[in-house]
């Protein structure tokens, strides 16, 4: 007997070791999830990956990965790479938003223009004056309702800053840390998003350790809307003692999920160890005060 329980403990202390060395690193596998969405063919999974991205803290191998969205045959995962790059607000962004200022698409080109002005740079402004003037189109049908709301929101800024205040999304920019402002708009236009994943993004600021608590229990919510929440949150929230909690979810059935939970464990365990540049005086932006912050 005593023969067969060393055999039996020899067995699973083996199995335990062979997983245990073939098991991935998280860091790794977040990549080649994220790698293999922004390759997909449909269109719809490259841009999650995209809005995804603006949770993320910016090194080579997001900005390339941006920079390769910035291109894409379609125009809405173009679009939702300029949002992504002007929300990290690092003027590394700068060169690959003017390389699409003038994208055949009008809306591609005007939200390039907004997020060269909110980094400073003087062709963002050229363009904007352009449109106001009507040198230049501002707007097309190709992809008008997602449009249309975002030229609202830019034309009253008061909307635009009370909808990010009430969601949590915080206004101090910190140079390469992103701000989850894609991730966001992505959640709110998304028909499928449910009043208790709205509740929980409203309540995610919230200090009191009960709220964190909760969050943490969110990642394990039936409704997917909810776990895609959840990791939004813990993300803005820079909540690294949550770090293991986004493992599981790097493989959930959902996109929306997995792609955040991607982007915020690479965030979280600090993938990139850089200081993030600072923005020269001179690239300071000059927007009214009421738009900046």
């Amino acid at each position: 007997m005593t023969r067969i329980l060393i055999l039996i403990l020899t067995l699973v202390t083996t199995i335990c070791l062979g997983q245990a060395a073939t098991a991935p690193d998280p860091a790794e596998h977040a990549w080649q999830i994220i790698t293999n969405g922004s390759k997909d063919p449909n269109p719809d999974k490259r841009k999650q990956v995209v809005e995804a991205a603006s949770l993320a803290m910016t090194n080579e191998r997001t900005y390339s990965l941006i920079g390769d969205a910035l291109h894409d045959p379609d125009a809405q995962v173009r679009l939702a790479a300029c949002e992504t790059l002007s929300s990290w607000k690092d003027r590394r962004s700068i060169p690959l938003l003017k390389s699409v200022v003038k994208d055949e698409v009008p809306e591609v080109g005007f939200c390039a223009a907004q997020g060269l002005w909110q980094l400073g740079d003087p062709e963002g402004r050229t363009v904007l004056l352009s449109v106001l003037q009507g040198e230049t189109k501002g707007k097309s049908g190709y992809v008008s309702q997602q449009k249309r709301e975002a030229l609202r929101m830019f034309k009253t800024p008061v909307t635009l800053i009370s909808t990010l205040a009430k969601f949590g999304v915080g206004f101090a920019p910190v140079p390469g840390l992103g701000t989850g402002l894609s991730s966001l708009r992505g959640l709110m236009k998304n028909s499928e998003v449910t009043p208790r994943a709205l509740a929980l993004l409203d309540i995610s600021q919230d200090l009191n350790p009960d709220t964190l608590q909760v969050l943490r229990e969110a990642l394990k919510d039936k409704d997917w809307s909810v776990r895609a929440a959840a990791v939004h949150a813990l993300a803005l929230r820079n909540q690294t003692d949550a770090l293991d909690d986004l493992i599981p979810l790097l493989d959930d059935k959902k996109d929306a999920v997995s792609y955040r939970a991607a982007f915020a464990y690479l965030r979280l365990s600090n993938d990139v160890k850089r200081k993030p540049t600072a923005v020269p005086p001179a690239l300071v932006s000059k927007a009214p005060a009421s738009t900046r912050r």
